[in-house]
């Protein structure tokens, strides 16, 4: 039973160190116009599944955002309440979907993709009064959506916490 909670644990481990190497390669790595590293840590976020430190899975999460935000120079917040909504997204999922139904996940998780590229969309042209084209925004976007599936059947496969 110790090796259960121990392998649990590093588990645990091994995702926060996954999170903190996503965002950490993402302030020396400038190929942000096609490849976002801060939308590569919320798709992992929605794709795994419950985490074993719930309770402190959330302030964790925005832990890791101000992180971000210090590392590539996002107002503070900005990327705590990317990554909360995609942890809140992911449980509004597992209400209404089973876990191995990907379809429906994807389906949400687009639409919340979606919502996010008119919030950001809108929010930098209105605030910053600066135009953008969509079509480089939208390649970020579509590029989240053609790895959903490998990195959700990855998670699948791993099963990082068997909830079954």
């Amino acid at each position: 039973m110790e090796n259960f909670f121990i392998n649990n644990y590093f588990k645990e481990f091994f995702f926060h160190l996954t999170i903190l190497f996503i965002i950490s390669i993402s302030a020396f790595l400038k190929i942000n116009n096609y490849f976002d590293f801060l939308l590569i840590a919320s798709l992992i976020i929605f794709a795994r599944n419950k985490s074993l430190l719930f309770s402190y899975y959330p302030l964790a999460l925005f832990t890791w955002g101000l992180y971000s935000d210090i590392l590539i120079g996002f107002p503070f917040g900005y990327s705590g309440v990317i990554f909360l909504f995609f942890l809140l997204l992911k449980e509004f999922a597992t209400i209404f979907t089973d876990i191995e139904n990907i379809k429906v996940r994807f389906y949400i998780y687009a639409l919340g993709l979606i919502f996010l590229l008119l919030f950001e969309y809108l929010a930098i042209s209105f605030f910053f009064n600066v135009s953008l084209s969509i079509l480089n925004i939208l390649n970020k976007y579509f590029l989240m959506l053609i790895i959903f599936y490998p990195i959700t059947k990855i998670f699948m496969y791993i099963e990082i916490y068997n909830e079954k």
